[in-house]
């Protein structure tokens, strides 16, 4: 079993495509978070330390995803006694290719990806947004709450809710 340790961990989110495992170390505490990228050996490649060329809305983000080609992260923030999700999607350079808000959201969002071309970003509704890096934005119609998934493959994924429905969905493209 491979094991990465890190001395300086109080919080790690991770994403993975198929060449590479992104660690986002200490996010959202500035001046100690960054990001370390391995091998999917666990092989140490290079870190990414943040600083002013690596923008502030993917800094803030609360969950994080990556195909072969970018990285999206998405966050909350506060608009007319509600909150709004927004997603941002960099080049694994971390160069923005599209920063969009989504609509609103409660607290409960996350971001996965089919590890093509397309995220899904969960709102804590009954809808899902599929969007992909650099062209349009689908919204799926959900039978229950979203406020977790997993990406089965290209066609096929599983949203859940916070109490106990659990919801197959099939695309049809």
């Amino acid at each position: 079993m491979s094991v990465i340790r890190g001395s300086i961990w109080w919080d790690v989110r991770i994403a993975s495509n198929n060449k590479h495992l992104w660690l986002w170390i200490n996010p959202g505490m500035h001046n100690a978070d960054m990001i370390e990228i391995y091998s999917t050996q666990f092989q140490h490649i290079r870190n990414i330390k943040f600083g002013e060329p690596i923008l502030y809305w993917f800094r803030r983000g609360i969950s994080f995803a990556m195909t072969d080609n970018c990285v999206a992260s998405i966050n909350r923030r506060p608009q007319n006694n509600g909150q709004v999700v927004q997603i941002n999607i960099f080049s694994l350079d971390m160069k923005l290719i599209k920063s969009q808000d989504l609509g609103t959201c409660t607290d409960l969002v996350q971001i996965r990806t089919d590890g093509m071309t397309r995220f899904f970003v969960t709102t804590g509704q009954t809808i899902i947004h599929m969007v992909m890096a650099r062209g349009k934005k689908d919204i799926i119609d959900l039978s229950y709450v979203g406020n977790s998934i997993a990406v089965l493959n290209s066609k096929r994924f599983v949203v859940g809710d916070s109490n106990q429905d659990v919801e197959l969905v099939q695309l049809l493209t």
